[in-house]
Order: C-alpha cells, then structure tokens, then sequence
C-alpha cells in the first residue's frame, strides 16, 4: 500500500506529497464543547424524520465502551509522515496502520486492504458497535477540496462491511470520546468551515438501526465501500508488461524519460519516482502510471502510458504535472503546480479530462480555480470584500470554470468578480464529467530496480 494518494478535485491529495496537504488541510475541527438545549434536539429529530439518518428517544444515552487508537482532531498539527501500527487479539495475525491518508490492514499473507480513506483520517476510535464481541474501527474524516465535507466511516473488519454517516452538502459529522464511549457531533455543512462552533445535535453511533436504543442516536448504514484498493481488474498481458518494464528500466538505469527527449533529467534519488499499473481508463487493459520528479521541480511529469498491442510500441496516452487522479468512469483530475495567488487556501486549482473509449484518449474538459471568502477575511486590504451576493448557496467559496487555465481570464479585479460562479453552477459543470464516479486508489511502487523485477515476475 502506498502511503501517498491521488489528488482530486474533491480531495486533498490522494497522490501528491503530502507537503501540499498539509498547507491545505489544518485546524480545521475545533471539537464539540457542549450539547444544544433540549428543545432544540426535538427539533432536529423532527426534521430528521424525514431524511432518516437521526433517530432520537428520551432518556438517557448509552452504549458500549470505546477507546482511542489516534486523535488528532483538535490538534494544531497532523503529523502527515507518521504511521500508527496495531494488532487486536480479536483479529490474530491482521496489523492495521494508520496514515493521516487512512486504515489499511495486512493479513499473515501480506494482502491489504484499504478500509477506511480520509484527506486526513483524523482520528479512530476502536468500539463493538454490533456486540459480536469484535471491535470494529470507527473514524472521522474530511473528503474534498472547496467543497470539502467531514463524515463518518466504520469498518467491520470480522465481517468485511463498511458503514457510513454521511449527508455531503448538509451536513458534517464528527466523531469524539465521552465519558469512555463514542460521541457524535453534527453541524450543517461548512458552518464555520466546516465543523467549528457548537453543533447543532450530538449522540451516540449505531449501525444500520436505533430500534431499542434509548437517546439520541445516529445511525451509520451499511454500504457497498467505493475505494478500489484493486483498481486495475484487467489481467496482466506479458508483451505489454515487457514494454513497460523496458520504459521503467529506461529511466532507471539510463535517465531518460518516456517522451525520449529529456534523457539527461537530474535526480538525486530514483526511488522517488513512482509508478503504478492500473486499468484507469476502464478500456479493459493495464496502463502504466509514471510520476517523475528530477532534482529541477519545472521538470515534475507525470504520465499515462498505454501498449498498443498493433504497433507493439508503448505510446503516451497523457502527460502533464505528476499529481493525478483518476476516476472509476475514465476521467482523470490534474493538479496544477502551482496555486497561482492568494485567493484561496483549501481548494487547489485543477484541470479535468474526460476519457474518451473510441479513440483511447482525453479530452480537456475545463480547469476550475476558485476564491474563498475566509482568505478575503483575514486579508483585508490586500484583498477586496468577497462578493457574497454571488455566494447563492453559501458555501463560503466561489469557483472559475474556464477551457483552459483560469488565470488567463484572471487577469483584472473586474474579471475576478464577474466570471465567479456559485457553488450549484460548478457542481452541475462536473456532474456530467465524473457522474458520480469515485477516485481509484492506486498501488505505486518506488522506482527501484527491485520493485522494475517484480513486476515481470507477476
């Protein structure tokens, strides 16, 4: 399992080191204090009757015992090179690891599996939540960038299930430790950015149901999890496997990179080159992903390599800046190098591509930059007022959607204002660019000579 993840335009990166997460992702949670007025909590079980995810009684709350394995929800710093190690007696011969990029866990085989994904996981607390006597993983953590939300995962490990509490763009959830057993907070989404302040109702975490449980409780459902720790089903072919072991060793042993023409790029250190094989287009057949970066940062590529079995030649299917993410429908998101100003803080400029089957290719499909109304209001004077009007959905950040790089069409105060759109316009731009497609994760490797071997042994 790599320990560093794909970017995407809704996350904080998932391939990207984890220096760029790190200015983007801090102090975001300040945790819950208190809970709201009584009156209150019968307000929102009488909303949440209605969409399902609450399901509240009087009396008291209770539930089973808990323990922390990390938290780092309202610390000032996320120790992003970290790793956290655990075994459970219930589980024997299974370690898990924590990264601030999530859980994985290895069996005696050495298999991992993803189970839970964060941008970060910013805590997990450890409680038998269905009484099997196994205690299953339970987390908090943030998914997206601009439109970042903070829900919560558990993973049943004994039975291979993952649950989620999850209302992206109405709410956020956090996960705490009271008195000994699990608390959940819930504040409307992004109030505050995005879970600051009181909340506005708290209980305890259940799973699929609340019937018999006395309190206020929020009900976490069994769901089909979207992260492919197996993103590539297509079957290794040997004489494509072979050309893109002659592209690796290339640029191992000889320094020259796939397009040929850059045969004298400096690196201090191969190993941080990385590559993965993966079907990310969905045609079917495994593509080699290079991410490369010379000792020059203006040299950083990263590039989707395809075999063509007629030519019997590997050809670039894409090339550009190695952050890149790729979805389950063939689209793929590229980070720019740069944020290119101070308008935002939390949201990194992107471009997105469509995949397109008939000719096995991408095409542009826009990029999107944006502007937050909190850099506005802690930059008074370098700055001008952030145009709420246009902020119909409150969201607190506008977006630019542009055929190519924003900052070509951003070039005047005027233009800032007039070509912002609202958080509803964007989210409709890229519907029908990702349709509700999800990020593959991808398995890099180190560019070493070991990890170029393994690959013609599989």
């Amino acid at each position: 399992m790599n320990e560093k993840m794909p970017r995407t335009p809704f996350s904080t990166p998932l391939s990207g080191s984890a220096k760029e997460a790190e200015l983007r992702l801090k102090n975001i949670f300040s945790g819950p204090k208190k809970r709201p007025p009584a009156l209150f909590l019968a307000l929102v079980f009488a909303v949440c009757l209605l969409c399902g995810n609450l399901v509240s009684c009087r009396v008291k709350e209770t539930g089973p015992q808990a323990e922390v394995w990390v938290d780092y929800l309202n610390t000032d710093e996320m120790p992003w090179e970290d790793i956290a190690k655990l075994q459970l007696e219930e589980y024997p011969g299974v370690t898990f690891r924590w990264t601030p990029y999530g859980v994985t866990a290895a069996d005696e085989t050495g298999e991992i599996t993803l189970l839970i994904y964060g941008m970060p996981a910013w805590n997990v607390f450890l409680c038998d939540l269905n009484g099997d006597g196994k205690r299953e993983l339970c987390a908090t953590v943030s998914f997206g960038s601009g439109i970042t939300d903070n829900h919560i995962e558990v993973y049943d490990y004994a039975a291979g299930q993952w649950y989620i509490l999850w209302d992206r763009t109405e709410y956020d959830y956090a996960l705490s430790l009271e008195d000994g057993r699990l608390q959940v907070s819930q504040w409307e989404y992004q109030s505050g950015w995005p879970c600051q302040g009181e909340p506005i109702s708290v209980g305890g975490l259940a799973l699929n149901s609340a019937d018999g449980l006395e309190g206020t409780w929020f009900v976490a459902q069994a769901a089909e999890s979207f992260y492919n720790p197996a993103a590539s089903a297509a079957e290794p072919d040997a004489a494509a496997r072979a050309a893109y072991t002659k592209v690796l060793e290339a640029l191992f042993f000889h320094r020259v990179l796939p397009d040929g023409e850059n045969g004298e790029a400096i690196f201090d250190d191969m190993s941080e080159n990385e590559f993965a094989l993966a079907d990310v287009d969905g045609d079917g057949r495994e593509e080699l992903v290079l991410l490369t970066r010379p000792v020059v940062y203006a040299g950083y590529r990263g590039y989707v390599l395809d075999y063509d079995a007629d030519a019997g030649a590997v050809r670039i299917q894409f090339d550009g800046f190695p952050s890149l993410t790729f979805y389950s429908n063939g689209a793929l998101a590229e980070d720019d190098s740069h944020a290119q100003g101070i308008w935002t803080d939390d949201f990194w400029p992107h471009s997105l591509y469509r995949y397109l089957p008939e000719t096995d290719s991408y095409e542009l499909a826009g990029h999107v930059s944006a502007w937050e109304k909190s850099v506005s209001d802690i930059n008074e004077g370098n700055l001008p007022p952030f145009p709420t009007e246009k902020d119909k959905s409150g969201a607190g950040i506008l977006y630019y959607i542009h055929p190519v790089s924003s900052y070509e069409y951003l070039n005047t105060l005027e233009n800032r204002v007039n070509m912002a759109v609202d958080q509803s316009v964007y989210l409709a731009w890229l519907e029908p660019i990702l349709e509700g497609s999800q990020p593959l994760e991808l398995e890099y490797l180190p560019l070493t000579e070991e990890n170029i071997s393994q690959i013609k042994q599989e």
